[in-house]
């Protein structure tokens, strides 16, 4: 069979992989951009936005010389040296005074991380039931702070359809299933 893509790798060892509920984690500094803005650290614990999930944000720090904080705005996965190869980078919002080697000290936003994961959880769920029950397959999502969307494969959808996957979504979260 022919591979039609393979996994990038990471240069960034992705920490919220390992621990979801991680949210401080320490890290060295890999690349530093010339504005100071940039960093890429080997190791995170900051989501990349991803697969519709809005990127973490929260703070980085200096390990060492006490130097003031950053507050992490964007994160993103960008194409590293090889082909195949990513490298997550943390914008901030002011210049953190670190260079490469140099420790780091990250803290994620806890409530963010928590609600876009909450998010993320509940529209697969709806996504699973849309499909199972009436074979409408998601096109797209949207995560907000305010409000979210769930694209599907269907020029509309009755009331009474939505409705049947409010009640079917509620009753499975009553459940109290565990979730991996």
């Amino acid at each position: 069979g022919r591979i039609l893509s393979r996994p990038r790798r990471s240069m960034t060892h992705k920490l919220f992989h390992d621990d979801p509920a991680m949210r401080r984690f320490s890290a060295t500094v890999l690349e530093r951009s010339d504005d100071g803005r940039r960093l890429v650290l080997d190791g995170t614990a900051f989501y990349a936005t991803s697969g519709g999930q809005p990127h973490d944000t929260g703070v980085l720090l200096p390990s060492e010389n006490g130097g003031s904080a950053a507050r992490v705005v964007d994160v993103v996965e960008e194409p590293a040296g090889g082909e195949d190869e990513v490298r997550i980078v943390h914008h901030l919002d002011t210049a953190l005074d670190v260079a490469p080697g140099d420790p780091v000290e990250g803290r994620v936003d806890g409530g963010r991380r928590d609600d876009f994961s909450r998010q993320h959880t509940g529209q697969h769920l709806l996504s699973a039931l849309f499909a199972d029950r009436h074979g409408l397959n998601t096109v797209s999502v949207h995560f907000g702070e305010d409000h979210s969307t769930l694209d599907l494969d269907a020029p509309a959808v009755s009331r009474e359809v939505l409705q049947e996957m409010e009640d079917a979504a509620n009753a499975l979260v009553a459940e109290n299933r565990r979730v991996v």
